[in-house]
This record gives structure tokens, sequence and C-alpha cells, in this order.
């Protein structure tokens, strides 16, 4: 599992996991036990996440990540979807339902920037 991927898993252990201080405890111990033994693998992919291009002048790269968010999504029984608008970053909407039926909902929005953005 990813960085990427944890980030996500933490996303939804945190909405659908809230509950008493003693519950909450539990949770961050179990989280953080399951982030130990896949820290390598939660490496990996955020590795590999951060290998796609993201330029405004390169709508294949943001196409790319888009799709590997999205698999990354659907492996883990999200309902995923890529929402493209024309001249706009795609963006990939997930939802799971959760026990009990309740909808979560999650937006991994397409970050593009612009090809002469300069970090120096």
């Amino acid at each position: 599992m990813t960085a990427y991927s944890f980030a996500l898993s933490m996303i939804v252990a945190s909405t659908l996991f809230a509950r008493s201080a003693t519950a909450g405890d539990a949770l961050k111990q179990q989280v953080d036990g399951w982030r130990g033994a896949h820290e390598t693998q939660i490496l990996s992919t955020f590795d590999r996440l951060l290998q796609f291009p993201s330029i405004a002048a390169d709508p294949k790269g943001t196409d790319a990540t888009a799709a590997y968010l999205k698999q990354q999504l659907k492996d883990r029984d999200f309902h995923a979807e890529l929402l493209t608008v024309s001249g706009a970053p795609p963006v990939v909407f997930g939802s799971l339902t959760t026990p009990g039926g309740a909808v979560r909902r999650l937006r991994a929005l397409g970050f593009c920037f612009p090809d002469d953005l300069r970090l120096d």
C-alpha cells in the first residue's frame, strides 16, 4: 500500500471510526500497527504516485495520475469514477458504503501546476 493509499485509509478510518476517546485510542494503536507493518509498501506506492508528471501542459500525465488514483480506490473496494470536463484536469470521485449502509464520499482532486511554475 502506498503513502497515498495510507492517507486515503486514514481519511476513511477517521471518518468511519470516530468514537469515544477510548475507542479512538484503540483505533490509533491499530492504525499505527498497520502502518508500521506496511511502511515499505506505503512508501513504494507513494513513490509511484510522485513519478507521474503533473504539469498543466501535459494532460497525458494528469490523465495517467487520475487513472492510477481511480485504480487505487477500486483496489480498496471504493466505487470510483473518473470525472472529466474538456479543458480541465480530471477529478477522481470515490464512494464507499460502510456497514449499516452509510455512504462515505472521497474526492481525489487532480492537481496540476502551470508549466512555468518555479519552486526555487
